[in-house]
This record gives C-alpha cells, sequence and structure tokens, in this order.
C-alpha cells in the first residue's frame, strides 16, 4: 500500500472572523468631514463543520487535506443589520518528520466567506465574496 496509517477526521469548531477597516478618501478640490478618514469593522461569527484525513508517504513524508464549512452571522459597527455569510475553508498540504520531537508541513490554503444580504438571501452590490489563500509553512514541536 502507498499510505501507511491514514487517519480520517471529523471536527465540529467556531469561527470568528473580524475585519476592520480605515478608509481615507481624498479629491481634488473636495473637502471631508473628519478629513475624510472613517474606521469600521465587519464581524463574522458561526459553527463550523470538518473533514480531513493524512496519510504517511515513506521515510518521514506524509500527506494532508482537510475542509471545512459553516454558517455565520455578520455584523457591522454602526449598523443595525446583520446578514448571513457562508464560510469554506480547504487545505492540502505535505509534511515531513525528521525526528520524532518535530513535524513540518507546507501547504496551500483557501478560505472564502460569502456575504449574503440578510433581508433577501441573496447577494447584492454592498455584499461580496472574501477571499483568502495562499501558502502556510508549520513546525509543530512533539511531546
Amino acid at each position: 500500500c502507498l499510505f501507511s496509517g491514514a487517519v480520517p477526521v471529523l471536527s465540529l469548531g467556531y469561527k470568528t472572523v473580524d475585519q476592520d477597516y480605515h478608509i481615507k478618501k481624498s479629491a481634488p478640490g473636495v473637502v471631508f468631514s473628519n478629513n475624510g478618514i472613517s474606521d469600521s469593522t465587519t464581524k463574522y461569527k458561526g459553527p463550523t463543520i470538518g473533514i480531513g484525513g493524512s496519510a504517511q508517504i515513506g521515510g518521514g513524508f506524509g500527506i494532508y487535506g482537510n475542509g471545512a464549512f459553516g454558517q455565520m452571522e455578520t455584523s457591522y459597527t454602526g449598523v443595525s443589520r446583520t446578514d448571513n455569510a457562508i464560510y469554506a475553508s480547504s487545505e492540502l498540504g505535505l509534511t515531513y518528520r525528521p525526528d520524532n520531537w518535530i513535524s513540518l508541513s507546507l501547504a496551500y490554503k483557501i478560505q472564502t466567506i460569502d456575504t449574503k444580504d440578510g433581508t433577501t438571501g441573496y447577494t447584492d452590490q454592498n455584499a461580496v465574496t472574501d477571499t483568502t489563500k495562499g501558502y502556510i509553512l508549520g513546525a509543530n514541536l512533539i511531546f
């Protein structure tokens, strides 16, 4: 068998995301109140469910992957309305364990938060999909 010691995982969790915005408006000849500066925060929170797995390839190397999904509530500073958002995340990576006390990993992760208007349930011009993606480098000490 190519993979030995395959380990499936089911997870339940709770995710919160705070996004802080600092905006400075400017235009030639235009005077803005507060010097055109405004600050705001968007907060997401809600339960998540996920699946994952890992397997050893051999020679200290392994692979792993996971995915998560959740329904989140969205709130904004200075606004009384709340919206709904769908959270999705996936990650795929390689691990290397050079010794019994350490494990190294390199992975690629994609996370999206798709905000829907709380009134209609549809994405409108004020609701958007936020995507975060990139490489993850990690080290875990084992003791």
